[in-house]
């Protein structure tokens, strides 16, 4: 086989061989071998065709084994699930589409509680706890058990059903103890009564290899923490045993954002929604400094002497000056 390469002259073209097996590789990456639009629109990426196929055939069994695949606890999923792939799927378009939220309870509800983890499955060595409870905590503790880590849930209830209640009370009464069954038939270890403490963190920290909490939990262990704080633990290694220092100088960074005034994402959006102008960093720290507001000692400078950067023009600078007024910083 030959393939045009590229076109080199009005009447010649270059003209590359290639092989049988290139040709195949080339004819699977086809433009219409993409994910159905009702899997792309699942947050899950649940395999929704097969699913239906497997339903459609009445093969539930088949249908609940792919369903499960992306669900620890498929009745909790498929209660709050607002099915975006319904709204997808391209049978819309000619006018009633499937009703997939619908085949996705009745496959959930054909799972019944499941079967007990074999204790014969592989293990992974790394151990996880999961600090308090709720829907997070719940599902993290699923999915991780899911994946063969060995986990303990510490909570302050007083057993599994009061820990699932609070995670998923919005259930069914028939579908809450379908749902505690399968609870119980995983492999999660519990520590009921625990408060949420630093020094319970501490004290158990040095026996797991992944720690995670709920966001009630992290608070309640780090009570200085604020909800959009990131804290990351370091529990393996010779973190203890080495430090790690960093130096940086605040005398090339330009400080203005963390001053009085408005940061430049501000300006640049007064500026827009005012007068319809984008502006850029540069401009507006080229007027910065025309006006004698402070601005870092080599931010947005040349970088050699005989290089010429863009100056901002005079509408630009105007509504600038302007947004400088509005937020008081002339």
């Amino acid at each position: 086989m030959t393939r045009i390469d590229e076109r080199v002259s009005t009447h010649v073209y270059k003209v590359k061989r290639i092989s049988k097996e290139e040709m195949e590789s080339i004819a699977g990456v086809c433009v219409y071998d993409q994910p159905p639009f009702c899997n792309a629109a699942c947050p899950l990426k649940l395999d929704v065709k097969a699913m239906l196929k497997a339903a459609a055939e009445n093969d539930f069994k088949k249908a609940f084994k792919i369903y499960e695949s992306i669900a620890p606890f498929p009745l909790i999923l498929s209660a709050g699930c607002g099915a975006p792939c319904e709204e997808k799927c391209r049978l819309c378009e000619l006018g009633d589409g499937i009703a997939i939220g619908d085949i996705e309870r009745a496959v959930a509800l054909s799972g019944g509680a499941g079967e007990k983890r074999s204790i014969f499955r592989v293990r992974k060595k790394k151990k996880a706890a999961v600090f308090g409870s709720g829907l997070f905590a719940l599902l993290l503790a699923g999915e991780l058990e899911k994946k063969g880590y060995p986990v303990t849930a510490i909570c302050g209830e007083a057993d599994e059903e009061e820990y699932l209640r609070v995670a998923a009370g919005f259930l069914r009464e028939d579908d809450f103890y379908t749902e505690l069954k399968r609870l119980r038939g995983k492999d999660i270890a519990f520590e009921f009564n625990a408060e949420m403490t630093r020094e319970l963190f501490e004290e158990k920290r040095g026996g797991f290899d992944v720690l995670c909490a709920s966001e009630k939990a992290a608070l309640d262990i780090f009570p200085g923490a604020v909800r959009d704080e990131t804290v990351v633990l370091l529990s393996k290694g010779e973190v203890d045993s080495k430090k790690i220092r960093v130096e940086f100088s605040l005398e090339d960074m330009d400080m203005s954002e963390f001053q009085d005034g408005a940061t430049y994402p501000q300006i640049k959006e007064y500026v827009l929604e005012h007068t319809g102008l984008k502006v850029s960093n540069l401009y507006i720290s080229q007027i910065k400094r025309k006006c004698g507001i402070e601005v870092g000692k080599n931010y947005n400078l040349p970088k050699s002497e005989d290089s010429r950067q863009p100056q901002c023009p005079p509408e630009k600078e105007k509504a600038i000056r302007e947004a400088f007024k509005y937020f008081g910083m002339i």
